[in-house]
């Protein structure tokens, strides 16, 4: 069975989540994890002016786009998506 994890990420966090849930998955007898992302949504010339932000697409150059055309493997059985939530009080 695949899993797809499909993960945004403006620092790098969420990229680290999704790779530490892939782990998760291979534990299971039979799951094979595929991570993917989605197209930035953040301007070019703004994550080029910020350092963290540049950082944080680093991270995750190796990982291929979820999108249009590549729906994931194509036979994916199960599909993760989430994102790092922060509350202030």
């Amino acid at each position: 069975m695949k899993v797809l994890i499909v993960y945004y990420s403006t620092y790098g966090n969420v990229y680290k989540m999704a790779k530490l849930v892939a782990e998760g998955v291979k534990e299971v007898n039979g799951a094979e994890p595929v991570i993917r992302t989605v197209p930035e949504l953040i301007p070019q010339s703004v994550i080029e002016s910020r350092d963290d932000m540049k950082a944080g697409r680093q991270t995750g150059q190796c990982i291929r786009l979820y999108g249009k055309s590549s729906r994931g493997t194509g036979d994916d059985d199960t599909y993760l998506n989430g994102t790092l939530c922060c509350i202030w009080e």
